[in-house]
């Protein structure tokens, strides 16, 4: 199993040696999120782990003891506040910044760091450092503001008639009294209220201008009409059967290039359960890139996750349909069953956050190998169907 595009340990400058305890035997770097496997008591970061484990091999990887990771892996807080305290140089030490601290005060630095790079406020497109960042914006940024040396040869009525930020009125004569003249035309398109806006359903042929209030009505109740409809649609007796056309040129796609990710249709595990949604990397991901494909599930944010037991931890089975004759006993699918850990972060109550990492999906990098898939019935009339089914009997 494998959550990805998670760091592993942490690669920063510590002012003291770091012991040994604190290092991950696979990345042997300071532990990020460390997590303890308590039959043996070695520690090593949780992501480092989770891709270790998503090879394949159930085993300690210091002393190859087989392990059940559903059970005897867990957080280890304790080391966690400890590699915490440990005191590290800035990020930019090799910059020239000269600050310490403890590891747990670092982000709150970098944020205000004077070596830190930041992105110039005028859009300019120049990266530098904050303590340039002034003297860019007064007398480099292209896009700063200055005064003209030679306005004094425009009256004032002239300029008027040009200026960019001069307030006009807006010609629909609507409640906007004064607009910049520049903003004039956006303000035409999409704000302004008396203006005539074309019907929705011009495609369709209908000529109907309407004002912009009442186009904008009938926009948010058709947008409303549709998330019912779609609503009505969703799977919620907690299996999905998707079924993926056009393979060999979807799985072309994804060689030419890298980590081309599919989503299935959202399902529900029942009327007011948790929202699910497959992942599927035709060419692979991972340690499964070019050689198999890979499947993951993730928890979307559902309408009713305020109702829901938390953490997620219903069993689930991933097949791969085996489309050979229906009468024949030889029909072979493949299927994978497993039981979510409730410590890990993929089963948690996912948040709206498009930077948590908890929603990118939990499963195997190498499901199923591309050899397989050709050499049996698993791919007909060019479709693949992949199923989920989850266990709701608990």
């Amino acid at each position: 199993l494998n959550r990805r595009y998670r760091m592993p340990g942490y690669p920063n400058k510590f002012v003291d040696k770091v012991r040994k305890r604190h290092q991950c035997p696979l990345c042997h770097l300071p532990m990020r999120d460390p997590v303890q496997i308590t039959a043996c008591r070695h520690r090593y970061c949780d992501t480092c782990l989770q891709s270790f484990l998503g090879e394949g091999v159930f085993n300690c990887p210091v002393d190859h003891l087989s392990l059940d990771y559903a059970k005897v892996i867990y957080p280890d807080p304790d080391l966690d506040n400890e590699i915490m305290s440990l005191t590290t140089h800035c990020s930019n030490y090799s910059s020239g910044c000269k600050w310490t601290g403890k590891l747990h005060n670092l982000k709150a630095h970098i944020d205000k760091c004077s070596y830190s790079e930041r992105e110039c406020p005028n859009r300019c497109g120049a990266r530098l450092r904050s303590m340039k960042l002034a003297d860019h914006l007064e007398y480099e940024c292209l896009k700063r503001r200055v005064t003209c040396d030679f306005s004094f040869i425009f009256d004032v009525q002239t300029h008027h008639g040009t200026c960019s930020r001069y307030p006009i009125g807006c010609p629909n004569r609507c409640d906007v009294l004064k607009i910049p003249r520049e903003e004039l035309e956006v303000h035409l398109k999409e704000h302004c209220k008396s203006a005539l806006t074309i019907c929705p359903f011009k495609e369709a042929g209908c000529k109907h201008k309407a004002m912009f209030d009442l186009v904008k009505t009938q926009r948010n109740h058709i947008t409303e009409l549709q998330k019912q409809l779609s609503d009505l649609t969703v799977n919620t007796n907690g299996t999905l059967l998707w079924k993926i056309p056009g393979y060999s040129q979807k799985l072309q796609a994804a060689q030419k290039e890298k980590a081309i990710e599919m989503r299935s249709p959202p399902f529900y595990t029942h009327r007011y359960g948790y929202k699910l949604q497959l992942s599927a990397f035709l060419n692979g991901n991972g340690s499964g890139l070019n050689s198999h494909m890979s499947l993951y599930i993730r928890v979307l944010p559902g309408e009713y996750d305020s109702l829901l037991e938390w953490p997620f931890s219903h069993d689930i089975t991933f097949n791969i349909l085996d489309q050979g004759d229906p009468l024949s006993s030889k029909r072979s699918h493949i299927s994978v069953r497993f039981t979510p850990d409730p410590t890990w972060k993929n089963f948690q109550q996912p948040t709206t956050d498009p930077n948590d990492d908890s929603t990118l999906g939990f499963g195997y990098p190498k499901f199923v190998s591309h050899k397989e898939l050709k050499d049996n019935c698993y791919l007909k009339g060019n479709s693949l169907f992949i199923k989920a089914v989850v266990d709701t009997s608990r």
